[in-house]
């Protein structure tokens, strides 16, 4: 199998993969801290260089579903992720001071305090997004940490591309660097890898964090980044041609495979009328807008549960209970409950009616699961929802349109993302 080991790609059994890694991680963390502002500008070349080398990742995108248009679009918002600029203003924004220097709290005391690496930061990463593993680890290597990533299915190519890349670009970096393409039932082999890390970053669902706590050795911080849900909430006054195509939009632009993508829209109304009128209208931008993105491949088993949900919405239409809206490339599930629910995704989207006193009884249940919120309301509307929204446990509150983009430094499920990286280390001078 392939790996990279030590920032460079080798071809080994799959049995030996992890052989020598404990004596190269001990020979590593002999060395020091990586020189953040020397990482910062390799990070930086890194990202110009998949910009300007068209064909650069490419043929490992494609692989993966995208089309040539998605993978350039994918390759461009990359340069944003790796900009030096960016990157410093995260550093800034998340951590508050540059790591790795210790500090005087004070003109008059003699107390020191600084941010250090955790030291060796495992990464067990989804299939939910192409550039997840790598992303996870510029933050891992931002934070001075030595970066042992599982990939997901399919992935590790364009992880393995981009290490390869930035370890070419700056050779210092190279053992700072492991991937390992494992699958989750190599479970003998992967307790070994999470026996090298301090730390191990989880992106995926309740299963995979249970998953690598079972096989973690006791003392290992698990970070989790579980599967989230966010939603749309519309009253009658945000209900507009731009707040329904941003809709559209935000479920389409991935099929729904982020976190931020809405799998459900909650109408404030009490009227079932209404709901089916507010219904078709979205239901009429969610064809329009999905006309424009070519539909990613399903697993057989994403079909059979698509189909399956599919059905039985039908069925609920038959029994007065619901309404079904199916365009074969899009479709929506009108249900007459407000109970907060997942959906089988791929442009597929519910619909629910609500009233605002109904609305943290609903969230209430899911308030560990919740993420971000499109809301579509009028300007006098925003504070009191916004507060209601709050504290039924949303993290992210943006309008529809915007639910996909971010901005640098932005909170990650409620948290600054690198302060779980690193540890705040004191020193006392008598």
């Amino acid at each position: 199998m392939e790996i990279i080991f030590k920032g460079k790609r080798i071809d080994v059994p799959k049995e030996s993969c992890l052989y020598g890694v404990q004596e190269s991680i001990i020979e590593t963390l002999s060395l020091g801290i990586p020189d953040t502002r020397k990482v910062i500008d390799s990070l930086d070349k890194l990202g110009k260089f998949i910009v300007s080398e068209e064909e650069f990742l490419l043929p490992e995108l494609m692989e993966l579903g995208f089309s040539r248009k998605e993978a350039l679009d994918i390759k461009k918002e990359s340069i944003g992720v790796l900009c030096a600029d960016e990157l410093f203003r995260k550093i800034k924004r998340e951590l508050k001071e540059f790591p790795f220097e210790l500090n005087r709290l004070n003109s008059r005391e003699e107390q020191f305090e600084g941010w250090m690496p955790l030291g060796v930061l495992g990464h067990v990463t989804s299939s939910n997004d192409a550039m997840l593993p790598f992303f996870s680890s510029v933050e891992g290597i931002l934070t001075g940490n030595i970066n042992v990533i599982k990939t997901a299915r399919g992935a590790h190519k364009v992880a393995m591309a981009m290490v390869e890349k930035l370890c070419e670009i700056d050779e210092s970096l190279c053992p700072y660097f492991y991937i390992f393409p494992l699958s989750s039932k190599d479970s003998d082999m992967l307790s070994d890898m999470f026996s090298l890390c301090n730390a191990i970053a989880v992106w995926g669902s309740d299963s995979a964090t249970q998953g690598v706590r079972k096989l973690a050795p006791n003392g290992v911080k698990i970070i989790e980044w579980g599967n989230r849900i966010s939603f749309a909430y519309f009253t009658k006054n945000g209900v507009n041609k731009e707040s329904l195509d941003g809709l559209a939009l935000d479920v389409c632009v991935n099929d729904q495979q982020a976190c931020s993508a809405p799998q459900l829209v909650y109408f404030e109304t009490e009227s079932k009328e209404e709901l089916i009128e507010f219904s078709e209208k979205l239901f009429s931008a969610l064809k329009e807008v999905s006309a424009t993105f070519p539909l990613h491949p399903m697993t057989q088993a994403e079909e059979a549960e698509l189909t399956t949900q599919t059905q039985l919405c039908y069925l609920d239409e038959i029994m007065g209970e619901g309404k079904l809206y199916d365009n074969r490339d899009c479709r929506l599930f009108v249900k007459f409950d407000s109970e907060l629910c997942a959906s089988p995704l791929y442009r597929t989207v519910i619909v629910k009616a609500i009233s605002r006193k109904e609305l943290i009884k609903s969230l209430r249940p899911f308030r560990s699961y919740l993420q971000s919120v499109g809301l579509a309301c009028s300007t006098d509307e925003i504070a009191p929802l916004t507060s209601l929204l709050v504290s039924g446990g949303v993290n992210r509150i943006t309008q529809p349109g915007l639910m996909m983009s971010g901005y640098t430094g932005e909170p990650h499920d409620g948290v600054y993302a690198m302060t779980n990286y690193v540890k705040r280390v004191s020193l006392i001078n008598h």
